[in-house]
């Protein structure tokens, strides 16, 4: 037997096997080398795979044509019902929703403009003290912790603080909410003056130096400036209480 003539009995062997693991027979002609496949069993998931459209029988189309008429409306109808359970739980916590009494009394007593929009984490607070507007911009949602810092340290909310006057120049404050049980109810990182709005909104611009490298009489000093602009422990209670509330809102 010639090479080419081994050859295509090896295709032709190759393809009866390949039929008979598939389900199928395998007939040749001797005017060519390539087996043609005929149907003999399948279901109409696998031939779809297997063969072209033209091969599959009238009657098994139709079969296949009702399956995914059939899975399209199960899935269509699955969905609208979740989607009507949804509404239905969002429509509920709506109308018992009542915002926390301590998140209403701060915002009346202490004369702070609440910035907010409907399914955004970042919130803002603003005031005005003597002159100054004392910014407060805060994420109802901290970044996660590593396994070892969450179990080793107290949750925390880091917010920032701007105190600027009218020429756009000011001071701002990283700072980070502290355990209610701790002397101080927050914490100061960095500091840093800015001329302008510019530079204050700057990622080039230089951080400012650590507070607790700061002389500590200037600490102090600061500390009691921003207690006397209303950064204090109950503005922190409020940051905590609003983030949870806003979280169980949306």
């Amino acid at each position: 037997m010639s090479a080419a003539g081994a050859g295509s009995a090896a295709a032709a062997a190759a393809a009866r096997a390949a039929a008979r693991f598939a389900g199928l027979s395998s007939s040749s002609s001797s005017s060519s080398s390539r087996g043609l496949l005929a149907v003999r069993a399948f279901n109409s998931s696998s031939s779809s795979c297997l063969f072209p459209r033209r091969l599959l029988q009238p009657a098994q189309q139709q079969q296949q044509q009702q399956l995914q008429r059939g899975f399209s409306s199960s899935a269509a109808a699955a969905a609208e019902s979740l989607a009507a359970v949804i509404q239905k739980e969002i429509a509920h916590e709506k109308a018992q929703y009542e915002p926390e009494k301590k998140i209403k009394e701060f915002l009346e007593t202490k004369k702070w403009q609440l910035q907010e929009k409907e399914n955004d984490v970042l919130v803002t607070l603003t005031r005005e003290v003597d002159g100054l507007k004392v910014t407060v911009e805060f994420s109802c949602i901290q970044p996660a912790a590593a396994a070892e810092e969450e179990a080793a340290l107290p949750e925390s909310s880091d917010f920032t603080v701007s105190v600027h006057r009218s020429d756009g120049s000011g001071l701002l404050f990283y700072c980070s909410t502290t355990a209610e049980d701790e002397t101080a109810r927050f914490c100061i990182g960095q500091v840093r003056h800015f001329v302008d709005s510019s530079s204050k909104e700057s990622l080039a611009s230089y951080p400012g130096p650590y507070f607790e490298d700061l002389d500590e009489a200037f600490q102090q000093q600061l500390d009691s400036w921003l207690a006397a602009v209303g950064v204090d422990g109950q503005l922190c209670d409020f940051l905590e209480a609003f983030a949870a509330d806003k979280e169980n809102r949306e």
